[in-house]
């Protein structure tokens, strides 16, 4: 047992036949200078800012391509069509989202929230026409919107009417 022990290293010393590690060599004469420390501060910075974004209202995850799947009846039927209107449920370009189709989020105002959802077969198997109406192509899409209004609560068919 002693001829073992005498044979572990000393941990304060270094050995007879050390020679300096490479790493350790570079490592000691680099330096950080001002500007690295500096780069190191805003890089940390901006990844929690933009962190940070993800946990606003109205934030969420990117869908690229997804309004091109809902399916579209390209001619009108007169179930869901009135002269150049769509019927059927509160007609408005404010529940439309930035393609043309209604859109799927919430907003909060206050102590007013609302809540869209999209019906993806509510026109007869669709979610949405197109038709030739006065002044240019439009379409419409269906769903759905709850609200809660300082305390009243509820939901209405919504469709968005969208200039082409």
């Amino acid at each position: 047992m002693s001829l073992l022990s005498q044979k572990i290293p000393d941990a304060d010393s270094a050995p007879p036949a050390a020679t300096p590690s490479p790493i350790g060599e570079r490592l000691q004469r680099a330096k950080a200078s001002r500007r690295t420390v500096f780069r190191a501060a805003m890089g940390a910075g901006m990844a929690v800012g933009v962190s940070a974004i993800g946990v606003l209202p109205g934030a969420r995850r990117a869908s690229a391509g997804w309004y091109s799947t809902y399916s579209t009846h390209t001619s009108c039927s007169a179930s869901g069509f009135s002269g150049s209107n769509c019927v059927g449920g509160s007609i408005s370009t404010s529940n439309c989202n930035g393609r043309g189709y209604h859109r799927d989020d919430s907003l909060t105002f206050g102590c007013d929230y609302y809540d869209y959802s999209i019906k993806y077969t509510t026109c007869n198997g669709k979610n949405a026409w197109v038709w030739n109406g006065s002044g240019g192509y439009f379409r419409c899409s269906d769903g759905w919107t709850y609200y809660n209004s300082c305390g009243s609560t509820g939901g209405f068919l919504s469709i968005c009417k969208a200039w082409l």
